[in-house]
Order: structure tokens, then sequence, then C-alpha cells
């Protein structure tokens, strides 16, 4: 039998950080979520800016779950919600507390980032 495996969020959220000074809690957004390693931040750009343009009736709230710090990219993906009525989350994760979790090179950890992504729906 196996035994459950337990992810405490609190204890394995290593960092929230708002890049949009537009989130406003009276809003009713819905919710985008990317799971991504660091090698991904560029194609989640290329993804955010694609949906951002074809998206302008409705206020989206991106969350991107990441497990490095990487200012450079973050900072892009603030410039693609700039002057808009979206709003960006960037929340990083330990990925070692994803050892739990099985992985190989078809499924590597970074497809774990997405278990917080649950709450947000």
């Amino acid at each position: 039998m196996m035994n459950p495996t337990i992810l405490n969020l609190n204890e394995n959220i290593l960092g929230v950080q708002v890049t949009n000074f537009n989130l406003d809690v009276e809003v009713q957004y819905s919710a985008v979520v990317y799971g991504v390693d660091e090698n991904f931040l560029k194609h989640c750009g290329i993804s955010m800016l694609s949906i951002v343009e074809k998206t302008s009736e409705v206020p989206l709230h991106f969350f991107i779950i990441t497990d490095k710090n990487n200012e450079v990219e973050f900072s892009r993906l603030q410039s693609i919600i700039k002057n808009t009525q979206h709003a960006l989350t960037i929340i990083i994760v330990s990925a070692d507390a994803l050892d739990v979790f099985p992985k190989n090179s078809i499924f590597p950890a970074s497809i774990y980032f997405r278990l917080p992504g649950s709450v947000f729906n």
C-alpha cells in the first residue's frame, strides 16, 4: 500500500512577489497559472503576451510558480502587464520540497510547480 505524500505549502513557498500595482482586491479576475522552471520563463512571457493582446475585456491575474528568483525575467514579465487591467503574482517554491515526488527526464520537478496553482481556481 502506498503512503500518501504530504506537501506543506506554508513551509515550501519561499516568497511571493506581487509585481503589478493594478492588483485590486475588488476586481473579479480570471486566474491564469503557469508552473515553470527558469528555463521556460521566457516562453511563459511569450504566452502571457499573446493572452494579454487577445484578452482586453476580461481582467486576468497571472500566477507564475517557479523555483528560482530571476529578477531579469521577472521584470520582463511585469512589463507585459504594465498599464493593463491585469495582475501578476510570482511565487517562488523550493524545488527541494518536491523531491518527494517521482521525476525523470520526461517528467522534471517543474511539472509539480503547478500543484500550488490549484488554490487559485
